[in-house]
């Protein structure tokens, strides 16, 4: 006779977002409060008019292939960082992508108090952050208007500040990830081999 044990296996890959992004029209960084991509989806770039928060007229969103949803958002305080230093940075915690920003009711980039973050959630498994680098905004943000792009297939968690003018000039490098899809364990049954009655 044979016996099944069932094993779990479990795959990760990489995956894009390409034909996930979406430009929107934004007039929300003008005011107090949070403002940022819809539920479901992560910032991939943004757009000025100007150096100040208010002139961030429209953000670009995007969500990994195959996630359905965001879940476990934090509201992480970056007053202590980006708020009030330079040459220091922001990023949200592990394994979640920057959805927004909340901020006072003033313009200047120290004005934001806090980075939106959430988890991308699939029936199927979970994302996680894949290979990590920071991105040169130095020169390519400073013009008006611009946007301000993460690689394609990337999504954006922090950014340094690096000037002392305290408006959107001083964002010098984007972080951004490539997103790690790790599908749910999969019960596999497993011959033994057979033993004698």
């Amino acid at each position: 006779m044979s016996l099944l044990v069932l094993l779990q296996v479990t795959s990760s890959f990489a995956v894009g977002y390409n034909e996930m992004r979406e430009d929107m029209s934004v007039s929300c960084f003008g005011s107090a409060g949070t403002c940022g991509c819809p539920s479901g989806k992560s910032i991939v770039g943004l757009h000025k008019t100007c150096d100040t928060m208010n002139c961030l007229d429209q953000i670009s969103c995007a969500r990994p292939q195959g996630a359905t949803g965001t879940a476990n958002c934090v509201s992480f305080d970056v007053t202590g960082s980006i708020g009030w230093l330079q040459n220091v940075g922001a990023a949200c915690p592990s394994d979640k992508f920057l959805t927004g920003f909340t901020k006072k009711s003033c313009n200047d980039l120290s004005c934001i108090t806090a980075f939106e973050c959430c988890e991308f959630i699939s029936t199927a498994g979970t994302f996680t952050y894949g290979s990590s680098i920071s991105w040169d905004q130095v020169y390519s943000f400073d013009p008006n208007p611009v946007w301000g792009y993460a690689p394609t297939d990337n999504l954006i968690i922090g950014f340094r500040r690096g000037g002392t003018f305290d408006d959107l000039t001083d964002i010098d490098y984007y972080y951004i990830v490539s997103a790690i899809f790790i599908a749910s364990p999969t019960p596999v049954p497993t011959p033994l081999p057979k033993t004698p009655l």
